[in-house]
């Protein structure tokens, strides 16, 4: 049965892709994960996106650096999906990986692995880390607390800088 539902993975319907990854998720093996991996460059979103997922609720450590190339994909739904998959890992190496995301052009990513970090009880090490943690949790004056230094970080925000000045005064 397992070699079947790998097999319907590379159908050329959406809808079979995405029927056989909830089959593969169900059976929550190390054997089904690796199949799921296989679609990680199918070339529809939904897909990519539904794999993470279904890979993340696995919870299999030995998932963790296919989640991670995933980090990289062009698709800011699936940098933010494989954000959260990491996150249900639980695993202390998926740190690494999630906190370059805090700089990630797209703020629902930024949110997705600040909210992953601090699942790991994460703490930033230095005051630029700490303002790009409090930007991606949508913490601007806590931001603004780490220095004046930080106006692109507010930019990236969408914050108006003339205003950051009297917040940080």
């Amino acid at each position: 049965m397992l070699w079947w539902t790998k097999q319907q993975l590379k159908s050329k319907n959406f809808d079979v892709r995405l029927k056989a990854i909830e089959k593969l998720e169900a059976e929550g093996t190390v054997k089904a994960g690796k199949g799921l991996m296989a679609v990680f460059g199918d070339p529809e979103e939904a897909v990519r996106k539904a794999a993470a997922k279904a890979v993340g609720s696995m919870r299999h450590e030995e998932f963790l650096q296919p989640l991670a190339r995933l980090l990289r994909d062009k698709s800011e739904t699936i940098r933010e999906t494989a954000s959260d998959a990491l996150r249900q890992l639980r695993s202390p190496e998926a740190i690494s990986h999630l906190e370059p995301l805090l700089s990630d052009p797209a703020a629902n990513v930024r949110w997705q692995a600040a909210r992953a970090l601090e699942s790991f009880s994460w703490a930033p090490d230095n005051n630029a880390t700490a303002a790009r943690f409090a930007v991606a949790r949508g913490k601007i004056e806590e931001a603004a607390s780490y220095g004046r230094q930080q106006y692109r970080l507010r930019k990236q925000a969408g914050v108006n800088n003339s205003n950051f000045a009297k917040v940080s005064a």
